[in-house]
This record gives C-alpha cells, sequence and structure tokens, in this order.
C-alpha cells in the first residue's frame, strides 16, 4: 500500500477562498470508488485571525505537498522586449510571492537548444533567481521570427490580381516581385510550422514527464505565442470568400483549401498537447509577452492571443494579457494558489501507467471545487522517455528530499588533489553488495555529478556497469575530474535501468587555491587490509582521452591492491589496522628528509588530538606522468579511545633542511555508518 495525496482549492461564490472546511466536508472518489481520507491538512498564506483562535494554524510543519511552479520562458515564439518584461515578471514573483516552502524549477525552450531544464524544483529560490538573471537577448535571437503576418500581407497584395499562381521558375517570377515574394514567404512559412509542430510534440512529451510528479504544477508561461492563423487557415487572415472564387476560376492558388484541413489538424494536435497538460494536473498561467513586440500590420487573427487563451483555458489556468501588468497577474496567482487542502487515501501500488478519475465533492453549499481531475499510476521505467529518466535522474540526485524515490545511500570519499597543472577532484565510493547485487538484474548505470557553488553542474559523467559477473563483496567505483579551486557538492548515482531503483552518495570538497610552498601533500587515502574489492572507474574528462589505457587508481595513491581496499565508510571504534596512503610532491627539493604527523580534530576551530602512526615504507613515482618527483608514503595509523562521530584527518609533511610545510585534511567518521542509511 502506498499513500496517495491530493490537492484541493475551494472558493465561495464570490471566488474567495474558504478555509475552514473538516475532513467530514469533503467527498473523495477514486474510479468512481468512494474512499476513506485518512490523512488531512489545510494550508493558507494568510489566515483570518478569528478563525486562527477558532480552529488553530492550519498545519504544523512543512506541508505534505507544497506548492510547485515552473517558470517557463519560451524564447521561439517571443520577443526581446517581451523576455526582458518576463525576467522582471519573474523575479517580482520570486521576491514577493514565493513562500518559503514554495518548489520553483526553470525551463525554457528555443530552436537550438529545445526543451531544457535549467532549474529542477528546489527551494533554494536564490539560485532560481540567479538563473532567471542570467538569460540574455542572445537566447531569444534563435526564435521563429513571425512570418504569418508577412505571409498573408503579401497574400493580400496581390490576391485582387487577375492570377496569382505559383510562378514555374524562379526566372519567372522576376517578371512579378509580389509573387517572387510570396513564394519566398511561403518556404519560409513552412519552416514556422515546423517549428509550431516541434514546440507541441516537446510540451506533449514535457506534459507526460510532469505526471510522474504528484500534485498540482503550475507552469507561470511567459510567450508571445503561436500565430492563431496557423490553425484557423487563410479564413482567419484573408477574405475566405476571395480564396474560394480564385480557385473555382481555375487558379493554382499559393493556398488552397486542403491547407485548411491541415490547419484544422493542426489545431488539434495543440488541443491534444494541452490536455496533456491537464491530466498532468499542470495549469498554465499565460503571461502574454505579444504587445510588446506587435507588428503595427499584426491583425488579431495572426495574433497568439487565440492558442494562448486556449492554452490557459483548457489545462485550468488564466490568461494575463499584459506581461507588464505582472504586479495584478502574478497577485492573482498567488490568491488562486496560495490556500489549498490537502487530502490522502491509501492505494496499491501498481506499475502499470494507468489514469485514474478523481472527483472531490464539499457537501457544504455555495462552493466551488477545483481539485485535480486525476492521477498516472506509476509506469515501468524501462517505458520512461529520455526527458523522463532525466528528470527522475535530476529529482533522486539534486533534492534533498526526493518526489519520486527514496534512494538508498552509500558512503563516499572526496580527494582534492592539486596534481600537475590542474587540481584533480577524486570521487572515491564505496557501492555494498546488498545495493549493487539486488540490481544486478539488468542494466545498470553510475552516474556522477559534480557542483560549483553556484549549483551548476560542472562535470557530469555516465557509465553503463553489469553488477551480474562481479564476485567480490564490495565495488569501488572511481572518477577523476580537472576542475578550478573552489567549492563543490559531488553525488554518486546507481541506477538500474530496468526498475530504476536508485542509491545515491554526497558529499561535498573544496579544492584549495595553489600554493608557493616546494612541497604538494595530497589528502590521505584510508585503506583496510583486506583485497575484497572490484574497481570500477572513469579517470579523465577530456574526450580525447575517453579511449585511454584502463583507468587506474593506482595512477594517483600507489597503493597495493592486492593488498588494501580503500576505506569508505565508517571506520569501527575499535579498529586497530588503520592505513593511510600519503603522497608528497617533492618539488625542486635534491635530497629531501620529511616528518610526517597525524592528527584528530571534531571541530574545524576545536582543538587537535595527534595520532600515533609508523611509516611502512616510502617509494618515488609520477602520477601526473611529468618531471615532478613525488613520494608516496604508506603509515600505519593507531586509532583507539575515540568516541563516536565525524572527524577531520589531518596530515602535516615538513622537510627538515629547506623548513617547507604543506597540509592536508581529509574528513572521516568513527563508529558511524557514514552514509549507508538515509
Amino acid at each position: 500500500m502506498t499513500l496517495k495525496l491530493i490537492q484541493v482549492y475551494v472558493t465561495n461564490k464570490e471566488g474567495k477562498p474558504v478555509q475552514d472546511l473538516l475532513p467530514a466536508d469533503f467527498k473523495l472518489s477514486d474510479n468512481g470508488k468512494p474512499v476513506t481520507i485518512t490523512e488531512f491538512e489545510k494550508h493558507a498564506l494568510f489566515i483570518p485571525e478569528a478563525l486562527q483562535e477558532e480552529q488553530g494554524p492550519s498545519s504544523t510543519g512543512p506541508p505534505r505537498m507544497s506548492r510547485r511552479f515552473f517558470l517557463f520562458f519560451d524564447f521561439v515564439f517571443n520577443n526581446p522586449q517581451g523576455l526582458e518584461q518576463a525576467k522582471r515578471a519573474a523575479l517580482h514573483f520570486l521576491g514577493h510571492q514565493v513562500q518559503d516552502s514554495d518548489e520553483v524549477g526553470v525551463i525554457s525552450y528555443s530552436i537550438y537548444k529545445g526543451l531544457t531544464l535549467h532549474e529542477y524544483l528546489t527551494t533554494d529560490h536564490q539560485k532560481v533567481q540567479e538563473v532567471v538573471e542570467e538569460f540574455s537577448l542572445k537566447d531569444v535571437l534563435g526564435r521563429a521570427q513571425n512570418l504569418e503576418a508577412e505571409y498573408w500581407n503579401a497574400m493580400k497584395g496581390i490576391i485582387s490580381e487577375p492570377s496569382f499562381a505559383v510562378p514555374a521558375s524562379r526566372a519567372e517570377g522576376w517578371f512579378n516581385p509580389s509573387k517572387q515574394k510570396l513564394l519566398d514567404l511561403s518556404i519560409d512559412r513552412m519552416n514556422y510550422q515546423l517549428h509550431v509542430r516541434n514546440f507541441v510534440q516537446k510540451i506533449s512529451d514535457l506534459a507526460k514527464s510532469l505526471r510522474l510528479i504528484p500534485g498540482y504544477k503550475y507552469l507561470l508561461f511567459f510567450s508571445s505565442g503561436i500565430a492563431g492563423s496557423v490553425f484557423q487557415g487563410a479564413a482567419f487572415a484573408i477574405n475566405r470568400s476571395q480564396l474560394e472564387a480564385k480557385q473555382r476560376a481555375g487558379d493554382a492558388g499559393l493556398y488552397n483549401m486542403d491547407s485548411l484541413d491541415a490547419a484544422i489538424w493542426e489545431e488539434k494536435k495543440y488541443e491534444n498537447m494541452i490536455k496533456e497538460l491537464a491530466q498532468a494536473n499542470c495549469p498554465v498561467y499565460v503571461l502574454n509577452t505579444e504587445q510588446l513586440g506587435q507588428d503595427p500590420a499584426l491583425n488579431k487573427a495572426m495574433s497568439g492571443e487565440y492558442p494562448l487563451k486556449k492554452l490557459s483555458k483548457i489545462s485550468g489556468g488564466e490568461y494575463f494579457p499584459r506581461v507588464e501588468d505582472y504586479e495584478n497577474s502574478l497577485a492573482q496567482v498567488q490568491d488562486i494558489t496560495g490556500t489549498y487542502y490537502v487530502l490522502g487515501y491509501p492505494i496499491q501500488a501498481k506499475e502499470d501507467g494507468k489514469f485514474h478519475e478523481i472527483k472531490v465533492k464539499v457537501l457544504r453549499k455555495g462552493c466551488e471545487v477545483r481539485a485535480q481531475g486525476g492521477y498516472f499510476n506509476p509506469k515501468p521505467f524501462r517505458e520512461f522517455s529520455e526527458f523522463e529518466k532525466t528528470l527522475h535522474l535530476m529529482d533522486v540526485a539534486l533534492t534533498e528530499s526526493p518526489q519520486l524515490q527514496s534512494p538508498a545511500g552509500f558512503p563516499m570519499s572526496v580527494l582534492a588533489c592539486p596534481v600537475g597543472k590542474e587540481p584533480l577532484l577524486v570521487l572515491l565510493s564505496q557501492i555494498p553488495r546488498e545495493i549493487f547485487i539486488p540490481a544486478g538484474k539488468g542494466q545498470n548505470e553510475v552516474v556522477s555529478l559534480i557542483l560549483d557553488s553556484q549549483k551548476n553542474i560542472v562535470d557530469f559523467k555516465r557509465a553503463a556497469v553489469n553488477f551480474g559477473g562481479i564476485a567480490q563483496p564490495r565495488l569501488c567505483h572511481y572518477t577523476f575530474s580537472l576542475l578550478p579551486p573552489g567549492e563543490y557538492d559531488c553525488r554518486i548515482v546507481v541506477r538500474n535501468l530496468e526498475t530504476g531503483q536508485t542509491a545515491v552518495a554526497r558529499e561535498s570538497a573544496r579544492i584549495p587555491a595553489a600554493s608557493d610552498v616546494p612541497l604538494t601533500l595530497l589528502p590521505p587515502l584510508l585503506l583496510r587490509p583486506e583485497s575484497d574489492t572490484y574497481y570500477f572507474g572513469v579517470r579523465k574528462t577530456k574526450a580525447a582521452d575517453a579511449a585511454a589505457n584502463t583507468p587506474s587508481l593506482t595512477a594517483v595513491y600507489p597503493f597495493e591492491a592486492k593488498e588494501f581496499s580503500p576505506w569508505l565508510g565508517g571506520i569501527p571504534a575499535a579498529s586497530q589496522r588503520v592505513y593511510a596512503m600519503v603522497v608528497c610532491g617533492l618539488g625542486d627539493i635534491s635530497e629531501p628528509e620529511l616528518e610526517l604527523s597525524f592528527s584528530l580534530q571534531e571541530d574545524p576551530s576545536g582543538p587537535e588530538t595527534p595520532i600515533p602512526h609508523s611509516v611502512l615504507s616510502a617509494k618515488p613515482y609520477s602520477p601526473d606522468e611529468g618531471e615532478n618527483r613525488w613520494l608516496a608514503l604508506l603509515s600505519q595509523l593507531e586509532f583507539s579511545g575515540l568516541k563516536p562521530g565525524p572527524y577531520l584527518l589531518k596530515v602535516r609533511a615538513e622537510e627538515t633542511t629547506t623548513k617547507s610545510v604543506a597540509e592536508s585534511v581529509q574528513k572521516l567518521s568513527i563508529g558511524q555508518d557514514n552514509g549507508t542509511e538515509r
């Protein structure tokens, strides 16, 4: 059994939200069968003081279903002035209407990039604001020009001529410039219609993907719309009777009545797209940007008003004709979406993709109910589209509380290594057998993502792996990435491509700026005295190096894989044999004499506890395949009498002759699982 949550909006006859309903006031059915409401919440942005005293707060703690908004920027059917006002409107919404618990995402559509998910649903509204602020006029340069006005104006210019047959050749066209212009425009118009069809298909695919996200998803849609004449044809743009008279006379016109049938077919596809949005519980609130880029020759029939009104009406949203009136428009959106109830009831979990019709009634007289019309059962992951798979990955990897799944956790470590000309970030994760063996049924993938301090994805790697043939009880996955100094958040995702089951590891790291000190010290790699690990990694990021020699973790940390394995989980408090591989760059120091010291620190500003150690071996090698001289030292550490918890392991190397000092820090945990539970 699983819990199904339904968002419900209730208003009185004046359109004002009704805020004092109780569970007994609702009647709910699923596919015609009455269900018992077992969960109930009510949420309101503003509650009358008298109502607060009578019934208490609307809900306590974070809502089970928060408001979810996608800011949708249309760069194809738009204009530069409209884009600037759309940005102002979106930033006003983020600054004045969005609540702390609201989740906001950003989507755009352009000719060159297609449908782009810039930011998945997040409560980090500052990040969303930064995404919006980065949009510029260059994003709208690839838009589809409004060729409808030019085309139909050219058509009207020659329709009164004795004949307006298509020129048999370009040479013939020179004798009638108006016909030649119309011929050229007709070719451009075909491209415009292709953009329309592509847009309709992409938004239909988006709507199907949004079914995965429970509850309402509100689209704030900034666009000037598709020209209405695309759907209504010549009868919408010129005198239909004149056109029919020309055709009866036998003229092979540039436009015939068969095109009108095609326009009706295009409109049907457009309506189906909107119905997909409605079924995904995704009302569209349209803020029309057309007036700001209005062509004086463009009549109402050729404007985007008709398609935009249809988009908002059928999807269950609202249409706002002037984006520049965004303060009043967005205030209405706030009123409409700000007060809602959440009704919950248990259902049988099935992966058949079937639609369930939901009907909600309020027993109190004078109430009007607006609730999602239904929901789709989840479908098998193998049937997901590529966009749905991307949405699923972003949800489980980037959000703190994923909507689509509760992934398992596993331990990982991030090592910032100043090797060569650029710092190297090494991501190490230990995938336990209990995760990768069940996942061995079918094809799997391991994905690594690195985000900078602005939450931008700066590195992304995906690799297929077959877990079925792995005999070892542990799997160590690693990736190498060249990145500049800075703060980074790292994720490793293991996903079964047959079932969609995932496990996620998370860790943060800081790459320090380059130092002028001759010595270079890499973070220590902790090791266990066991060789029970299978290694799976991606070493380099450049495409030219993708087919290079088999990647090896020992290229950077030269430990003996037949004797040791990386220790990535929590270290048992009673463990006596913990080893550390310490790699030190010697620079131009000719005869170095190194002294190592280790310490543990519970708090970055707290005292340090020295850790006894003994150096077992020291050998020279070159991890960067250059002339730099490096020394790899294997030490045994003595951890005893330490209380469980997270620590910072600090390593200090001093060259006694030159007095050069280098330090490095690595996170570790004592007596904790460190990621295998969430």
